[in-house]
């Protein structure tokens, strides 16, 4: 199956697995294809997602508790956008250098811990522009968890459009996953199908997590009276420790579309619960200039870019000054 490498097909429906050179025997293939049908019209290939994100606050520096965020995407038209706004921020906490996780790169000059929060962001790819915006909140923590400093700012990151990397792209593919329904480009070939005493589904799939990462192994348990909505799921080398782990539970029906209720996602030091609030067919136009005006407002103010449009791997960083976005 060829891979294809754009912001908008991130998300399109699962679609067929199957490949020329798939392993399965004439017994094994049927279930296979048949719940692979099912999937692939399980989502339409335009749509609207309201769903609620429970994750660390500082994804990096543990035990700084978490924080829930209220997400709503659009998916269509050759567009992708995306706006969040998190819930009310944990206090900031103190643990000393030499604290599991805690490095010195953590630390000012004076040895307060740095701990960088995040509040609001938007994510749009339209096929002209790739931005995700994001505001942050920093702090800096003493002992005895004496706040003594903190500062807002607003960052930029600009990368080409067809570039899906990122980390506004990484949580959508996480969110499809937590809420049973994977993005197709997680596969590539199906290589086997069973199906298990208790009526599900396993699959055993050849594939990747993102575009740009090493093909790997997904293990998936279907239901197939939900449309074969994805119950549990693991991508890994093939029989060495998973890097991505989710759960869902319940379901929820949306005109024809199943979908999960709620998921929980692990991957390295990510580790989200998912709560579906509302899917519908179509795209949301209001919703995509929503998140145009979201990102246009960081004009009105001091905003830091970074810009991966020419190396993905290495920005180009510059402080804009208000109002002078768009010269650059």
């Amino acid at each position: 199956m060829r891979i294809r490498r754009s912001c908008v097909t991130l998300m399109t429906v699962v679609g067929t697995l199957l490949a020329a050179g798939s392993r399965l025997d004439a017994q094994e293939r049927a279930p296979g294809e048949a719940e692979l049908t099912q999937m692939a019209g399980a989502i339409p290939d335009n749509f609207t997602l309201e769903v609620e994100v429970k994750l660390p606050v500082a994804l990096l520096l543990p035990g700084q508790g978490s924080t829930t965020r209220l997400m709503r995407v659009t998916i269509g038209n050759d567009t992708t956008a995306s706006v969040w706004t998190a819930s009310q921020l944990p206090d900031p906490k103190y643990y000393p250098l030499g604290t599991a996780g805690y490095q010195a790169i953590d630390y000012d000059a004076e040895g307060n811990l740095i701990v960088s929060m995040w509040s609001e962001g938007a994510t749009v790819c339209d096929g002209v522009r790739h931005e995700e915006y994001s505001e942050s909140h920093g702090f800096r923590v003493g002992p005895a968890h004496a706040v003594k400093g903190r500062v807002s700012g607003s960052f930029l990151r600009r990368y080409a459009p067809s570039f899906s990397n990122t980390e506004g792209m990484s949580m959508l593919r996480a969110i499809r996953r937590a809420l049973g329904r994977p993005p197709s480009e997680d596969f590539i070939d199906l290589e086997e199908a069973n199906v298990m005493t208790d009526g599900t589904h396993r699959l055993r799939v050849v594939g990747q997590s993102s575009p740009y990462s090493g093909s790997g192994v997904w293990h998936l348990f279907t239901d197939p009276t939900k449309g074969h909505l994805v119950r549990s799921g693991r991508f890994g080398p093939g029989g060495g420790t998973p890097r991505i782990q989710f759960r869902t539970q319940g379901s929820r029906q949306f005109g024809d579309i199943i979908i999960a209720e709620r998921g929980e996602y692990l991957e390295g030091p990510q580790h989200i619960d998912v709560r579906m609030i509302s899917l519908s067919p179509g795209v949301d136009t209001e919703l995509i200039e929503e998140a145009r005006r979201v990102i246009a407002r960081a004009q009105s103010r001091q905003v830091q870019v970074f810009d991966y449009r020419e190396d993905p791997s290495q920005p180009t960083v510059y402080l804009v000054e208000t109002g002078h976005l768009d010269k650059k």
